[in-house]
């Protein structure tokens, strides 16, 4: 891990052995306040930053972070733990994916940028970067595949972090190894880049709130703040060896109702039929193939789709 990150300025206003409730302000129209959660250890210890919310139809991180920092003994606590439950507070008052006032998505636009010219999402994402992530020590990022996806779910980190991988790897058996994807834009690899030891998990997704899912994420928020250091743990969580998901998003050539020849968790070859599209009189208008060997680590949730929209995810 790199040398400790200075705190944020939120953690100053906290007294050693506290938690505290903050709203916190981008300044950023169409932004509502965030609600951030925050402790502060009393011994010194990693700041850890834990966000959800990045797309705002994605819901069991959210109840995730609420439960771990519920439960945190603050008293015991090595460190400190920042926790955003909602990052974009315009797209979860939406119910979308996307920001509503510019149709951007935040988790493509990291670290941001604070022209007056940039979108108000570009914005948004400059400032809670800035008064956040280049402040932390680690940063765990949850997802789910939202309305969109039925995704596997997934623990990963960004290529060559290897402390990252550990933890990941460590995150629960109900989630498989992944290494994501070095996408510029990403919350997760721009923390990389940033000088973080990063992590992002997936649950299934399909505009549900799953419990188990909570379960899942909660247990790993636990697992890795024990393996940091920060929290006691009954005992150390077994390391995941298996083979990590190594891949990337199949678009849809073209716009279509789709008809899926694969499931989610399906190994595949090369070259596999995915599916097809087709109209509504049923005629075939273009075929999708995996662009690699791998397992289906997710797929479309709506049939109805259009060109560039992401019809599997093969790693």
């Amino acid at each position: 891990m790199h040398a400790m990150a200075a705190q944020p300025d939120i953690l100053a206003r906290i007294a050693p052995g506290d938690m505290a409730t903050v709203p916190w302000d981008a300044n950023v129209d169409g932004f509502a306040p965030l609600t951030v959660l925050a402790a502060r250890g009393r011994n010194d210890g990693p700041t850890l930053l834990i966000t959800a919310g990045v797309h705002g139809d994605e819901y069991e991180g959210p109840v995730a972070i609420a439960r771990f920092m519920r439960a945190l003994d603050v008293g015991r606590l090595t460190g400190n733990v920042i926790a955003i439950l909602v990052l974009n507070t315009a797209a979860w008052a939406n119910h979308t994916r996307t920001t509503p006032m510019d149709v951007e998505n935040l988790n493509r636009l990291f670290p941001g940028s604070a022209s007056p010219a940039a979108s108000p999402t570009t914005r948004f994402a400059r400032a809670v970067f800035d008064a956040f992530t280049r402040r932390a020590d680690v940063t765990i990022d949850l997802h789910a595949g939202g309305i969109a996806l039925d995704h596997l779910p997934l623990a990963g980190w960004v290529t060559g972090d290897a402390r990252g991988e550990a933890l990941a790897r460590r995150f629960g058996a109900a989630f498989t190894p992944w290494i994501m994807p070095a996408v510029p834009g990403v919350y997760t690899n721009e923390s990389h880049h940033a000088g973080n030891t990063a992590i992002g998990a997936e649950w299934r997704g399909r505009g549900m709130l799953d419990p188990a899912g909570v379960d899942a994420m909660l247990a790993g928020l636990r697992n890795v703040a024990a393996e940091l250091g920060m929290i006691d743990a009954a005992t150390s969580a077994p390391v995941d060896t298996g083979r990590a998901i190594d891949g990337d998003y199949v678009l849809a050539p073209c716009d279509g109702l789709l008809i899926a020849r694969v499931c989610v968790g399906q190994t595949v070859a090369a070259d596999a039929m995915l599916g097809e599209l087709v109209d509504l009189a049923g005629n075939r208008l273009c075929e999708i193939r995996s662009p690699q060997p791998g397992t289906i680590a997710a797929l479309a949730n709506r049939p109805n789709l259009h060109e560039g929209d992401i019809v599997a995810y093969v790693g």
